[in-house]
């Protein structure tokens, strides 16, 4: 079986179902909006540039702009619930299945990196005196978003689900401490704690259990992602066959028990549960 055709058909299958959506998403005037944002905005970062106010806290909005650009992450594996049958004897394989989602999850999210850095930069230069170079901060976040790239895959195979979740936060916190270490510190003591940290991240994701596969963790992930991308649609026109996600909202629970039933709020009603129940 040759893995690499079958998630390249698979993503092809799924790029093909959105296709006939595109012309209803282009009449709804998006793009119009798109680009009629784009200049109101390319306008007011010109007339800032012009006139850059005093005290501006450039390496703050460095800090916020950049760290989820390079933290965030996410992969397509295309994987179906029958994998978990059909694709069982091929575990020891699936690496070659999983290596192109993984570079191509890696691929989008530098070129977004780089755009936002790219954005940044004139007001970044202008700004702060002891600026970094272009090429040495775009590396760095590089190495960052490759980092958390890993993570993220080691995450998704821990046995523990609490452990997951501290790892998740973990890998929030280690991409903070990178950026924030290029951002204010000099650039080889920057480097040497940036290394430093990576190398301790690396020994740690190294600690706790992982599945070889972990195919129910992947198919709910991608299940999502799917979703996701339908529910964007639906935004334009009525996508057949999505699914309904519903989302625990235990805060609320409590709030939306105490409601009670109401011939003339009916409505009222019915949205109110539907709301604290989290669809």
């Amino acid at each position: 079986m040759d893995l690499k055709e079958l998630r390249r058909q698979r993503r092809s299958r799924f790029t093909g179902s959105l296709i006939p959506y595109m012309g209803y998403i282009i009449q709804s005037g998006v793009a119009m909006v798109f680009l009629l944002v784009l200049i109101i905005f390319s306008a007011w970062y010109t007339s800032l540039l012009r006139d850059i106010p005093a005290g501006i806290p450039i390496r703050w909005i460095m800090l916020v702009l950049l760290v989820p650009a390079a933290v965030h992450s996410s992969f397509r594996t295309y994987l179906q619930t029958p994998d978990t049958i059909f694709l069982l004897p091929q575990g020891h394989r699936m690496k070659e299945y999983f290596a192109p989602s993984w570079v191509s999850g890696n691929v989008w999210k530098i070129l977004r990196l780089a755009f936002v850095l790219i954005t940044l930069w004139p007001l970044y230069i202008r700004t702060d005196e002891s600026h970094k170079g272009l090429l040495a901060t775009l590396l760095v976040l590089i190495l960052v978003k490759l980092l958390a790239s890993f993570g993220l895959w080691r995450e998704t195979a821990m046995l523990s689900r609490p452990a997951a979740i501290g790892y998740n936060l973990l890998r929030w916190a280690v991409g903070i401490l990178m950026v924030a270490a290029w951002v204010w510190q000099p650039p080889v003591r920057a480097l040497i704690f940036i290394v430093i940290l990576a190398a301790a991240y690396a020994a740690a994701l190294a600690v706790p259990g992982r599945h070889s596969v972990p195919w129910e963790r992947l198919i709910t992930m991608e299940k999502n992602q799917g979703t996701r991308a339908l529910m964007v649609l639906g935004w334009f026109v009525d996508v057949p066959g999505r699914e309904q996600r519903v989302y625990a909202r235990r805060y609320l629970s409590r709030w939306g028990g105490g409601i009670t039933w109401q011939r003339n709020s009916a409505y009222r009603f019915l949205l109110t549960k539907s709301f604290a129940r989290g669809d």
